[in-house]
């Protein structure tokens, strides 16, 4: 007899891919045979925002090089439906591929879905391309920042100047 039967699914907070579930005996019957087990086994989808790994979560953030030198102050949506505002340490400025983290707002950790993992913050430092700088914007940056060259002897016969290319 052929029968058709609703298994309902059960995923635990904090599984991961590859996971299984077993159901005892809920496979094919055969006359003089033991049912086997039905094996149902995790395949996640990957997430446009976060990459996962085990209970910590990777946020992949760009910003901008007023962010970076200033701060800055974003939100996302998580996971589980909160919206999050993140606010970077003022007087901190953010370093080109540096990595915050926030602690207890990664996934939850199987067993226990109170107790999470960390959340990552990727920060990508987007500059300005140099044909978006004004004379007066140059100006500006040169009062701001020191001159780091100060100590160089142009007129020494064993300096030689080169220049850098993309």
């Amino acid at each position: 007899v052929e029968e058709k039967k609703t298994i309902m699914v059960h995923i635990e907070p904090g599984m991961e891919d590859g996971d299984q579930i077993k159901f005892h005996g809920c496979s094919d019957e055969a006359p003089n045979a033991e049912s086997g087990d039905l094996l149902v086994t995790l395949c996640l989808q990957k997430h446009d925002q976060f990459i996962r790994n085990h209970d910590q979560l990777l946020l992949y953030k760009k910003v901008n090089i007023r962010e970076a030198l200033l701060g800055t102050k974003f939100s996302f949506n998580h996971l589980d439906g909160r919206k999050i505002i993140v606010s970077t340490e003022p007087n901190q400025p953010i370093l080109p591929n540096s990595v915050k983290v926030i602690e207890k707002e990664g996934m939850p950790k199987r067993g226990n879905q109170f107790e999470k993992g960390d959340l990552f913050i990727f920060f990508d430092v987007e500059f300005p391309n140099y044909s978006q700088y004004s004379g007066e914007l140059i100006n500006a940056l040169k009062k701001c920042f020191p001159q780091s060259d100060a100590d160089i002897d142009e007129n020494d016969d064993d300096v030689y100047h080169v220049n850098t290319k993309q």
